[in-house]
């Protein structure tokens, strides 16, 4: 009797237990491994026999860690991370995930976050001279046996901007890299091109995550989004390329440019995941790019872990590392490809449509809601009479919808689709004042009225012309309007400004968004309405190198971030927007960083910071690791369960990172800080230091003044001292001018 209670009470506990496991529900975990990735395993990375050996050790190590550890069942690996990172992604259980926490080997098992995307060539505006390709070698040789990889929403490969001149094939020399064309939906094997010279997808993440909508959501490199083209088309498209620009505006030639586009599309319409994201990253290091870009990243800070410590910026370090160059554009959103001006109301020469307000167009007999979206906004085809619409130019309004957030562009231009407009006009309302509005590509003609004093002079204009009976029901729709290309170029204007949704300083060290010793964000570069590729799906709302080759990536950094500007094309200090529409105010280093890219400039810096060119990348990597163990209040053992790395010696001061700013968090009396530079000049040169302080210090360089020889290392030791307290950051900066007329700027 005893014993078949003990039976019945056991086989309740695996009941329970099984449906307790069964109601748990399933994330992606990102695990770190103990052991050297291929690309530090030995001497020099590269895709021969030993690193494929190797590799393949990786995989299997981590596939024993999972099935000694975790339930039979219980997992699906996505991933296996093994040329920068050693580790991988797995779908499993909070309650599994905590087991391999345990498990020997493992040194790191994070959360996996959601990513979001962050962001024509355009000389004029950056002022390089007509002839800078030229002087670097010819535009036929820009951007000569450099390979850019793009870990991004795929690539557009129809666009022209990433068409392969066949007169003049390519000739540089790529041996160095190796990368493969995978083939699916809207994504040919002709893809790759020669422009394009590999294209990868990863999705495992994101199919484990939610499930997707096959229409968008597409298995290839094929971009549904519109933002990989972009990114890809504005740092190594063809220039000139984009035709109806090239016809109507610029009147310049198909520019075939050199730079040769790797494609790593890890993002998609429905979701992003770090885990496709870091698998993207890794095979791209594989593969051997010259210069990795990121346009994308977490939507949030690691829940755990110190920002810097996350496997998502331990693979951007390793990435670094490895030899590869980074670069985030940030400040792209609104992209314009079709964004039109409406024109010509009343009399023109050009072909006019009848133009209605869309309350004035609604299907009378009709059973939907009398609410904003259906009545002004144009949300719902069924609101509308066809009939009536149909090749007509239709006013939609901006009302309650749009206001909350929950009303879209998207379902305007898709009603306009189904019931055959020939425009759309979406204009202020009074009521909820003017609003921002961000050109989008549109598959309709369309254009947004966004203030509310215009939006008044076409709403008289409509009235006057339109007949209504004594109800009010209009009899005759006179108003007449076309809709014109509106694409043209203009650098007059004050410019640069900084984007409300350009992302801004200071940066966090976690989640409690405590200040890092670090200045973020580094630089400020177009990114705002720029002419370049796009997708034709549209499912969501200069290179230095070829110019001095022997420098490291922090070396490049560098010399873009000393030359840059804070001041606009008035000479006056940078603006920002603000968070109210319209509203703007005088920047400072958390909104541009140390300034304005000037490319012209950056070619020829004079001096730059980085360790000395032997072994620099490693230098510069340990660099970064003594940094991280300066920070107050670190856990060390974190730092080598991350990096590898122990905790030997520290900077002293995180402050003492060897980079083109000085960024200190809380100042308590006095501070020396150093940085190194080197001389990348052809002759030496005598530079003079000059310290403008922030408020409530005083700072004093030693030496005041130095003289470099070519190739020559120089330290300068930075006193800051404390003169008053005060709980708000402020700004300055240093500025050594050279004798000849080499200028460089950090900022403080």
């Amino acid at each position: 009797m005893a014993n078949g209670v003990v039976l019945l009470l056991l086989f309740h506990l695996l009941v329970k237990s099984s449906i307790a496991s069964v109601a748990e529900g399933r994330s992606i975990y990102l695990v770190l491994m103990e052991g050297e990735a291929v690309a530090f395993h030995g001497r020099k990375f590269d895709p021969n026999s030993s690193s494929m050996d190797h590799a393949k050790k990786l995989v299997d190590s981590h596939d024993q860690v999972l099935q000694r550890t975790l339930d039979r069942g219980s997992y699906n690996k996505l991933y296996s991370f093994k040329h920068v990172l050693n580790g991988f992604a797995v779908h499993t259980t909070p309650s599994q995930a905590k087991k391999l926490q345990h498990s020997p080997g493992v040194k790191l098992v994070e959360g996996d976050r959601r990513t979001r995307v962050m962001t024509t060539y355009s000389p004029q505006f950056l002022g390089l001279p007509e002839t800078v390709w030229t002087q670097e070698g010819g535009d036929r040789n820009a951007g000569d046996g450099i390979v850019i990889g793009f870990v991004d929403t795929g690539i557009n490969p129809f666009h022209p901007s990433f068409a392969y001149d066949i007169l003049n094939p390519l000739t540089s020399n790529i041996s160095h890299f190796s990368g493969a064309c995978e083939v699916g939906p809207q994504f040919p094997s002709f893809s790759c091109n020669g422009k394009i010279v590999s294209a990868r997808f990863f999705i495992a993440g994101a199919q484990a995550l939610t499930p997707l909508n096959a229409t968008i959501d597409i298995p290839s490199p094929a971009d549904a989004v519109g933002h990989g083209s972009h990114v890809a088309s504005t740092a190594a498209g063809n220039a000139g390329s984009l035709w109806w620009l090239t016809a109507s505006i610029m009147d310049e030639p198909v520019g075939w440019h050199h730079e040769q586009v790797a494609v790593y599309k890890a993002v998609y319409p429905t979701v992003g995941t770090l885990a496709d994201v870091v698998a993207a990253i890794d095979q791209a290091v594989a593969d051997g790019v010259d210069i990795l870009n990121l346009s994308i990243g977490p939507d949030e800070p690691p829940q755990d872990s110190v920002t810097f410590l996350s496997i998502f910026d331990i693979a951007m370090l390793f990435a670094r590392r490895a030899g590869v160059l980074w670069y985030r554009l940030l400040e792209i959103q609104a992209l314009v490809l079709r964004w039109y001006c409406l024109t010509a109301l009343g009399v023109s020469v050009m072909p006019t449509w009848t133009t209605m307000l869309a309350k004035d167009a609604i299907s009378l007999s009709g059973t939907f809601p009398r609410t904003p979206p259906y009545v002004e906004e144009c949300q719902y085809p069924e609101a509308f009479d066809p009939n009536i619409v149909r090749g007509s130019i239709v006013i939609c309004t901006f009302s309650a919808g749009f206001y909350n957030d929950t009303s879209t562009l998207t379902a305007v231009i898709d009603t306009a689709t189904v019931l055959g407009f020939m425009g759309f006009i979406l204009v202020a309302n009074p009521s909820y004042g003017d609003f921002i509005g961000q050109p989008i590509p549109y598959s309709v003609s369309g254009t947004l009225i966004t203030k509310v004093a215009d939006a008044k002079i076409l709403s008289q204009y409509y009235e006057q012309q339109t007949l209504r009976d004594a109800r009010g029901f209009v009899t005759q729709f006179n108003a007449r309007a076309a809709i014109r290309d509106g694409r043209f170029a203009s650098f007059g204007g004050q410019a640069p400004i900084v984007s409300r949704f350009s992302a801004r300083g200071p940066d966090f060290i976690d989640i409690d968004r405590n200040p890092a010793d670090v200045l973020k964000p580094d630089i400020l570069a177009p990114g705002h309405e720029i002419w370049a590729a796009w997708s034709p799906l549209s499912a969501l709302d200069p290179i230095l190198t070829a110019k001095a080759s022997f420098l490291t990536p922090s070396m490049i950094v560098s010399a873009m971030s000393t030359t840059a500007t804070k001041f606009d094309n008035n000479g006056r200090v940078i603006m920002a927007e603000g968070f109210e529409v319209r509203s703007s105010y005088a920047g400072n280093n958390f909104d541009f960083g140390a300034g304005f890219v000037n490319p012209r400039r950056a070619m020829d810096p004079g001096l730059v910071l980085s360790s000395v060119l032997h072994n620099a990348i490693m230098k510069q990597t340990l660099k970064t690791i003594r940094f991280l163990c300066s920070m107050p209040n670190i856990d060390r053992f974190a730092i080598r369960v991350a990096t590898g790395a122990w905790c030997s010696q520290s900077l002293g001061h995180p402050a003492n990172l060897n980079i083109p700013s000085v960024t200190i968090s809380a100042l308590r009396r006095s501070l020396t800080v150093r940085r190194s530079f080197k001389n990348v000049a052809m002759k030496p040169e005598t530079y003079v230091g000059l310290a403008i302080p922030p408020n409530g210090t005083t700072i004093t360089l030693h030496p005041p003044w130095f003289t470099i020889a070519p190739d020559g290392t120089q330290d300068l030791d930075i006193e800051i001292t404390a003169t008053q307290s005060t709980n708000v950051f402020s700004f300055g900066e240093i500025i050594l001018t050279g004798s000849l007329n080499h200028i460089v700027r950090m900022p403080v």
